[in-house]
Protein backbone atom coordinates (compact mmCIF):
# COMPACT_ATOMS: atom_id res chain seq x y z
CA UNK A 1 0.00 0.00 0.00
CA UNK A 2 2.59 2.40 1.24
CA UNK A 3 4.64 1.98 -2.64
CA UNK A 4 1.29 2.45 -4.49
CA UNK A 5 1.00 5.77 -2.38
CA UNK A 6 4.66 6.63 -3.67
CA UNK A 7 3.75 5.75 -7.40
CA UNK A 8 0.86 7.92 -7.04
CA UNK A 9 3.16 10.66 -5.15
CA UNK A 10 5.17 10.47 -8.01
CA UNK A 11 2.76 10.30 -10.89
CA UNK A 12 1.74 13.57 -8.78
CA UNK A 13 5.37 15.23 -9.57
CA UNK A 14 4.72 15.16 -13.66
CA UNK A 15 1.99 17.84 -13.48
CA UNK A 16 4.85 20.31 -12.26
CA UNK A 17 7.69 21.84 -14.88
CA UNK A 18 10.57 21.43 -12.37
CA UNK A 19 11.44 19.08 -9.95
CA UNK A 20 13.97 18.77 -7.08
CA UNK A 21 17.25 16.75 -7.31
CA UNK A 22 15.75 15.07 -4.43
CA UNK A 23 12.61 13.82 -5.29
CA UNK A 24 13.76 13.08 -8.34
CA UNK A 25 16.10 10.48 -6.71
CA UNK A 26 13.20 9.70 -4.60
CA UNK A 27 10.93 9.12 -7.91
CA UNK A 28 14.44 6.78 -10.03
CA UNK A 29 14.61 4.78 -6.39
CA UNK A 30 11.01 3.83 -6.01
CA UNK A 31 11.49 2.98 -10.03
CA UNK A 32 14.78 1.33 -10.30
CA UNK A 33 13.26 -1.02 -6.56
CA UNK A 34 10.30 -1.99 -8.83
CA UNK A 35 12.84 -2.89 -11.82
CA UNK A 36 15.01 -4.53 -9.23
CA UNK A 37 12.22 -7.21 -8.20
CA UNK A 38 11.58 -7.88 -11.56
CA UNK A 39 15.44 -8.67 -12.45
CA UNK A 40 15.93 -10.48 -8.53
CA UNK A 41 19.12 -10.81 -8.22
CA UNK A 42 21.83 -9.80 -10.82
CA UNK A 43 20.70 -6.54 -11.01
CA UNK A 44 21.85 -3.19 -8.81
CA UNK A 45 21.33 0.53 -9.16
CA UNK A 46 23.58 3.46 -7.38
CA UNK A 47 22.39 6.74 -7.41
CA UNK A 48 25.29 9.40 -6.41
CA UNK A 49 24.86 12.61 -5.32
CA UNK A 50 27.79 15.38 -5.26
CA UNK A 51 28.11 17.01 -2.11
CA UNK A 52 28.74 20.30 -4.06
CA UNK A 53 24.71 19.95 -5.01
CA UNK A 54 21.87 21.40 -2.98
CA UNK A 55 19.34 18.71 -3.93
CA UNK A 56 16.27 20.20 -1.95
CA UNK A 57 16.56 23.30 -3.87
CA UNK A 58 18.70 22.88 -7.03
CA UNK A 59 15.67 22.04 -9.86
CA UNK A 60 15.60 20.09 -13.08
CA UNK A 61 12.62 19.60 -16.09
CA UNK A 62 10.37 16.96 -15.04
CA UNK A 63 10.42 13.18 -16.50
CA UNK A 64 13.98 14.18 -17.89
CA UNK A 65 15.91 11.53 -16.55
CA UNK A 66 13.02 8.69 -16.35
CA UNK A 67 13.08 7.78 -20.30
CA UNK A 68 16.78 7.39 -20.89
CA UNK A 69 17.20 5.31 -17.45
CA UNK A 70 13.72 3.27 -18.82
CA UNK A 71 16.15 2.80 -22.14
CA UNK A 72 19.02 1.43 -20.33
CA UNK A 73 16.87 -1.17 -17.97
CA UNK A 74 14.09 -1.93 -20.99
CA UNK A 75 16.87 -1.90 -23.62
CA UNK A 76 20.16 -2.20 -22.07
CA UNK A 77 20.00 -4.68 -19.30
CA UNK A 78 17.06 -6.58 -19.86
CA UNK A 79 18.69 -8.69 -22.65
CA UNK A 80 22.49 -8.66 -20.89
CA UNK A 81 22.95 -11.89 -19.14
CA UNK A 82 25.25 -11.97 -15.82
CA UNK A 83 25.72 -8.75 -13.30
CA UNK A 84 23.61 -5.99 -14.52
CA UNK A 85 24.65 -2.37 -13.31
CA UNK A 86 23.02 0.75 -13.60
CA UNK A 87 24.73 4.28 -11.76
CA UNK A 88 23.05 7.47 -12.05
CA UNK A 89 25.75 10.60 -10.86
CA UNK A 90 24.80 13.93 -10.05
CA UNK A 91 27.49 16.11 -10.33
CA UNK A 92 28.27 19.82 -10.20
CA UNK A 93 30.99 21.25 -12.42
CA UNK A 94 30.60 25.35 -11.87
CA UNK A 95 27.41 26.41 -12.90
CA UNK A 96 26.41 23.29 -14.61
CA UNK A 97 24.47 19.83 -13.42
CA UNK A 98 26.40 16.78 -15.14
CA UNK A 99 23.47 13.53 -14.75
CA UNK A 100 24.90 10.84 -16.01
CA UNK A 101 23.15 7.54 -16.69
CA UNK A 102 25.73 4.86 -17.00
CA UNK A 103 24.86 0.90 -17.65
CA UNK A 104 26.82 -2.37 -18.46
CA UNK A 105 24.32 -3.33 -20.86
CA UNK A 106 24.01 -4.46 -24.25
CA UNK A 107 25.11 -1.30 -25.83
CA UNK A 108 22.40 0.60 -27.99
CA UNK A 109 23.68 -1.43 -31.54
CA UNK A 110 22.73 -4.63 -30.26
CA UNK A 111 19.45 -3.59 -28.99
CA UNK A 112 18.27 -1.69 -32.04
CA UNK A 113 19.47 -4.92 -33.53
CA UNK A 114 16.86 -7.21 -31.43
CA UNK A 115 14.41 -4.24 -31.45
CA UNK A 116 14.42 -4.76 -35.49
CA UNK A 117 14.06 -8.00 -34.87
CA UNK A 118 11.03 -8.04 -32.85
CA UNK A 119 8.99 -4.94 -34.03
CA UNK A 120 9.57 -4.60 -37.94
CA UNK A 121 6.75 -2.29 -38.50
CA UNK A 122 7.07 -0.54 -35.30
CA UNK A 123 9.25 2.62 -35.28
CA UNK A 124 10.17 3.45 -31.52
CA UNK A 125 9.72 7.53 -31.21
CA UNK A 126 11.09 7.36 -28.11
CA UNK A 127 14.48 9.31 -28.29
CA UNK A 128 13.69 11.44 -31.29
CA UNK A 129 10.95 12.63 -29.08
CA UNK A 130 13.13 13.52 -26.24
CA UNK A 131 15.01 15.22 -28.23
CA UNK A 132 12.30 17.94 -29.39
CA UNK A 133 11.75 18.19 -26.07
CA UNK A 134 14.77 19.54 -25.17
CA UNK A 135 14.95 21.39 -27.96
CA UNK A 136 11.63 22.97 -27.10
CA UNK A 137 12.85 23.31 -23.72
CA UNK A 138 16.43 25.07 -24.78
CA UNK A 139 14.10 27.41 -26.98
CA UNK A 140 11.09 28.33 -25.27
CA UNK A 141 12.67 28.02 -21.46
CA UNK A 142 15.70 29.58 -22.29
CA UNK A 143 17.72 26.34 -21.12
CA UNK A 144 21.10 25.22 -22.76
CA UNK A 145 20.58 21.42 -22.12
CA UNK A 146 22.83 19.14 -23.49
CA UNK A 147 22.44 14.98 -24.20
CA UNK A 148 25.27 12.86 -25.43
CA UNK A 149 25.33 9.29 -25.72
CA UNK A 150 28.74 7.36 -25.58
CA UNK A 151 29.35 3.57 -26.62
CA UNK A 152 31.21 1.68 -24.34
CA UNK A 153 33.67 -0.86 -25.63
CA UNK A 154 36.30 -2.90 -24.25
CA UNK A 155 39.51 -3.25 -26.28
CA UNK A 156 38.14 -6.47 -28.28
CA UNK A 157 35.14 -4.13 -29.42
CA UNK A 158 32.49 -5.87 -27.54
CA UNK A 159 29.61 -3.58 -26.01
CA UNK A 160 30.71 -2.86 -22.22
CA UNK A 161 27.12 -0.51 -21.89
CA UNK A 162 25.77 2.82 -22.82
CA UNK A 163 26.42 6.00 -20.90
CA UNK A 164 23.76 8.92 -21.52
CA UNK A 165 25.41 12.34 -20.43
CA UNK A 166 23.21 15.04 -19.64
CA UNK A 167 24.36 18.47 -19.02
CA UNK A 168 22.33 21.38 -17.31
CA UNK A 169 22.53 24.65 -16.13
CA UNK A 170 21.79 25.11 -12.95
CA UNK A 171 18.54 26.86 -11.90
CA UNK A 172 16.63 27.10 -8.42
Amino acid sequence: KTTILRIVAGLEETKKETISIAEEVKTLSLYLDIEKARFEEDFNYHILVDDEIDAENIKIPTMLLQPYVENAVKHGLLHKKGEKRLTIDFERIFDSLIITIDDNGIGRQKSAELKAIKNKDNLSFATEAMQNRIELLNQYKQQNIAINFEDKFNKNEQSLGTKVIIESPITY
